[in-house]
């Protein structure tokens, strides 16, 4: 057992301790409702201890599953499973509404068998492949448009006119989602096709409008085929969502929400760096390298490493950029020093790298990487307690089943003694 894990279990022995009072060696029901109180503080952060807002009906059912002997105590070896009960209503709390999407209590009404159809492996993959063959269409536009030499009408507006049906049939989907979700906004934040399609039909009826407005011909064609194109490209993007079903992306894709409320400080911190050395940069080499009079031995037929100079803020922001990436840095420090007359100006640079590169720009990676630990352990986390969900639901509807058929025997063995 690591250490960490001996600090957390020392901990947890010491709070069953402290919350059993009377030294009885358990904890009764509402001792281990404090006990899980105290849980979400730890886990929250709080320095004062807020009460859990949940409800009786829910701790009762999950005391079911820690009281396993049903003498109404939980021992002090029963204390993991009140963590992971905890979990379980902290992702219950997180994921509701994911959660009344997958099990919900109403199966029979019309917007949930609307949106248990669109949730459907199958209509998933029906969608993904209509969009993807889609993309076909720029390769028969610029077919029609090459053999097209007659500059006839009819191929160019079949071809406009299969994308206006094509973006319409699609736009029912858009009400589908909308209807299965209950509102606009639900469905734009369960299902992220929506927005994109929300955005795509807009572009579909403003050019619509325009075809209305100017009649279809060749000219209207040749202005409506790049943002009809543009369409195809842009649906392309609901698409996106599959990589999030492959856990390296999704790992990626979370660090990179994460990261972008906190790093923004730091981020900041490093460009004012940047900005420091680059104002220091001008006032020392500002307007000094202005010709190609220094030949660098990667120099074939001009001194294109002039252009890393400090003549000006946005230049000495690139040159800087350049040193930060070691991209052939010690050749635009000789060419500096060159210029200056005197290899005593390396000590600039010498300080920008300790300072740029090796404090601040690793802070921002060793963030990064930090971030991404962490995010591994709550899908890890996540995952486990999603299964650990399932299989309490699939437990519950085993039970209810086993004791309707109960009910029914028993009705029938009455009617037989009567």
């Amino acid at each position: 057992m690591d250490e960490k894990a001996l600090d957390r279990t020392y901990y947890f022995t010491m709070l069953f301790h402290r919350l059993d009072k009377e030294r009885k060696g358990y904890l009764r029901k509402e001792e281990v409702r404090d006990l899980m109180d105290e849980i979400h503080s730890l886990m929250e952060g709080k320095i004062n201890h807020d009460t859990m807002d949940m409800k009786s009906e829910q701790f009762d059912q999950y005391w079911t599953t820690i009281d396993h002997n049903h003498d109404g105590k939980c021992y002090l070896q029963n204390v993991t499973e009140v963590i992971t009960t905890y979990d379980i209503w902290r992702f219950e709390k997180i994921r509701k509404e994911e959660i009344e999407e997958i099990f919900d209590t109403k199966p029979h009404c019309m917007r949930s068998r609307v949106l248990g159809f669109m949730s459907t492996p199958n209509y998933e993959l029906f969608s993904n492949l209509s969009t993807i063959v889609n993309v076909l269409m720029i390769y028969v536009g610029v077919l029609t448009r090459s053999s097209n030499k007659e500059m006839s009408n009819t191929p160019l507006t079949a071809w406009l006119t299969f994308e206006i049906v094509w973006n319409f049939l699609n736009g029912i989907e858009l009400i589908l989602d909308i209807y299965g979700n209950g509102s606009v906004h639900k469905a734009f934040r369960r299902k992220f096709r929506a927005a994109i399609e929300a955005f795509c039909q807009f572009l579909n009826i403003m050019g619509l409008i325009f075809i209305i407005s100017k009649g279809i011909s060749i000219d209207t064609y040749y202005h409506l085929c790049k943002p009809f194109e543009f369409i195809i490209f842009l649906r392309l993007l609901k698409l996106t969502p599959l990589l999030h079903e492959i856990r390296s992306t999704r790992l990626v894709i979370t660090t990179m929400g994460f990261m972008l409320d906190p790093i923004s400080t730091l981020a900041g911190v490093v460009f004012l760096i940047f900005y420091e050395f680059a104002v220091i940069g001008q006032f020392l080499f500002g307007g000094v390298i202005e010709n190609a009079s220094y030949k660098t031995p990667y120099d074939n037929g001009g001194s294109f490493f002039t252009l890393m100079n400090f003549n000006d803020v946005f230049s000495s922001l690139v040159t800087l950029f350049a040193l930060m990436i070691v991209n052939n840095w010690y050749v635009m420090v000789n060419q500096t020093c060159a210029y200056m007359g005197n290899i005593n100006y390396r000590l600039y640079f010498y300080a920008f790298y300790y300072v740029g590169v090796i404090i601040a720009t690793n802070i921002l990676v060793a963030f990064a990487i930090d971030i991404y630990s962490v995010v591994c352990r709550l899908d890890d986390s996540r995952h486990a307690n999603k299964e650990i969900i399932v299989k309490m639901l699939e437990d519950h509807e085993r039970m209810e089943a086993e004791k309707k058929a109960a009910e029914a025997r028993d009705a029938k063995a009455a009617r037989a003694a009567r």
